[in-house]
C-alpha cells in the first residue's frame, strides 16, 4: 500500500477538495484518513509539495 500527503478542505456539502491534483496509476479507489484541527485555525501546509511515502 502506499501513502500519498495532501491539503485540502471539506466544502459546504461535505465534499473534499483537494488543493492540488494527484497523479495516480492505474486508477482505482482510495481510502481517506482526514485529520483536521480542532480548533478555527486553518491547517498550515509544510510546503507546497505534495509528499509521498511507501507504508
Amino acid at each position: 500500500m502506499r501513502a500519498v500527503e495532501v491539503t485540502g478542505r471539506i466544502d459546504e456539502k461535505g465534499q473534499l477538495i483537494l488543493d492540488k491534483p494527484i497523479e495516480i496509476r492505474p486508477i482505482s479507489s482510495v481510502r481517506i484518513i482526514i485529520l483536521f484541527s480542532e480548533t478555527t485555525d486553518e491547517l498550515e501546509p509544510e510546503d507546497d509539495r505534495v509528499k509521498n511515502s511507501n507504508i
